[in-house]
């Protein structure tokens, strides 16, 4: 019977949301650095705890749960890629395994800068 097939869709669905929260919950509880506007100092931060305008700090292969605006890329100096180019992997927004191609804006280009101390100049 029909109702037979809609309840186990139901239950499959409520199994899978209630999947999805458990993975958004860790993903935003996972921590990030971002850069304090006011001192120039790197802070720890849950994802949950970034806001608009706040300049995170990405490291190779870390997960981002959220969107981002490429402001600089830091490469080895024997490095011979581009300037200001990184590579995106976007499997978990469109299933695409392939990695794309991501560059730094132009107008930011030299202005998030590290002072010998630590501090950041942004």
């Amino acid at each position: 019977p029909l109702w037979v097939v809609v309840s186990v869709d139901a239950i499959f669905a409520a199994m899978e949301d209630m999947s999805r929260h458990r993975a958004d919950k860790e993903a935003n509880n996972s921590e990030t650095q971002i850069i304090d506007s006011s001192t120039g100092k790197v802070e720890k931060v849950a994802w949950r705890q970034v806001r608009v305008g706040d300049i995170v700090i990405v490291k190779n292969r870390q997960i981002i749960p959220a969107d981002l605006i490429v402001l600089n890329v830091a490469q080895a100096e024997d490095d011979k890629a581009e300037d200001g180019v990184c590579y995106v992997e976007t499997k978990s927004l469109d299933g695409e395994t392939n990695l794309k191609q991501r560059r730094a804006l132009k107008e930011a280009k030299g202005r998030c800068t590290v002072n010998k101390n630590g501090i950041w100049n942004v």
